[in-house]
């Protein structure tokens, strides 16, 4: 009897006996962060829009040009659009040119009742880079675009602004920043269509 006590012993501790698995440590997952990517308002596509329609319209706007307190006026064209207007839509504002230059912020302006997306450059722009710097605004109640303005950077070193006023008209202007900040006025073009 101690005998087969003794023998189911031995086989219920045998039984009981749990074999250990050596757990080895998997191998670090590298997870990559992607910087949060914004789709930025297709500027030069909207402005090659505007040009579209207004040339569609059939409407010959006004060119009224301002150099040195000289004003002077002149019917434009629809044949030289693309010549008063390229500056601007070079090089190409999109997500797929300008996401790696320039950031995205945006606000609600209750002073001009606009939602605004600037866009600034992410750290200092070399010299030759033409584009500076961009504002889209759109009505906050019809969700539609109001203005574009941008700064330029010509060869000369002087700036160049845009403002479109969507649908009406367009100013341009060229500026010499002086020393202090401030800038003197060159010249203005401003062309208007919405008579």
């Amino acid at each position: 009897m101690y005998r087969t006590l003794l023998f189911l012993i031995i086989i219920i501790c045998l039984g009981c006996k749990t074999k250990t698995k050596q757990i080895l440590p998997s191998p670090p997952v590298i997870v990559q962060q992607k910087e949060e990517v914004h789709n930025f308002f297709p500027v030069t596509a909207y402005l090659k829009g505007q040009i579209a329609d207004l040339r569609n319209q059939g409407i010959n706007p006004i060119l009224y040009r301002t150099i040195r307190q000289k004003q002077d006026s002149s019917w434009v064209k629809s044949e030289d659009f693309d010549a008063l207007f390229q500056p601007f839509l070079v090089p190409v504002i999109d997500s797929t040119n300008q996401s790696g230059t320039f950031v995205e912020k945006s606000f609600v302006d209750q002073t001009i009742n606009a939602i605004t997306f600037s866009y600034d450059p992410r750290t200092a722009l070399p010299d030759s880079a033409t584009l500076r710097r961009w504002d889209v605004y759109i009505d906050p109640e019809t969700q539609k675009v109001t203005r574009i303005y941008l700064v330029r950077k010509l060869p000369s070193g002087h700036l160049q602004q845009l403002t479109w006023q969507s649908g009406k008209w367009c100013k341009m202007l060229e500026l010499d920043p002086n020393k202090d900040g401030n800038a003197a006025i060159i010249s203005q073009e401003q062309v208007k269509w919405d008579f």
